[in-house]
């Protein structure tokens, strides 16, 4: 079902009802007998490439709904670890819980950070090669220019 309340264009009321109880079954089984659907009918639909795709999407979605809450909650829990970490009473394990736990998610967060310029840089340098007329990774000549990697009018040297 969509966010509207409306069905997904390619299923049908029974199909929705299946896809909607795969995402919160832990089988398959138990998901086909939520939705009163016979097992050999749901592993035939989930066979099915259109099934599949909408089933997909219907997962994605829901894990970046899920990541999103998990994302809405994470000041509240690094005040959580703070407030452990400063906690006077706490027990001296908790705090080595928690200070290991705020230098490792630190830590992850730099190296996101670096992944993700190496990235850019990456992109910016293969730009910049396509642009330039080199041959691109997946072997296929650039737009405007033959199969043989010349470019019309001008003379390959062989």
């Amino acid at each position: 079902m969509e966010r509207d309340g409306t069905l997904p264009e390619n299923l049908t009321p029974k199909q929705a009802r299946f896809l909607a109880a795969l995402l919160t079954e832990p089988t398959v089984e138990e998901a086909a007998r939520k939705a009163t659907v016979a097992h050999t009918t749901a592993y035939r639909w989930l066979r099915e490439a259109p099934f599949r795709a909408t089933y997909r999407t219907a997962r994605r979605e829901a894990v970046l709904q899920a990541t999103a809450q998990l994302q809405a909650a994470t000041g509240k829990a690094v005040r959580t670890l703070v407030g452990v970490l400063d906690d006077p009473a706490a027990l001296a394990s908790a705090k080595v819980a928690a200070a290991r736990t705020i230098l490792e998610g630190a830590g992850k967060g730099v190296e996101l950070e670096d992944l993700a310029d190496r990235l850019t840089q990456l992109e910016h340098v293969l730009t910049e090669i396509q642009a330039a007329g080199e041959p691109a990774a997946n072997g296929k000549p650039p737009p405007g220019t033959r199969a043989n990697g010349a470019r019309p009018g001008v003379k390959a040297w062989n």
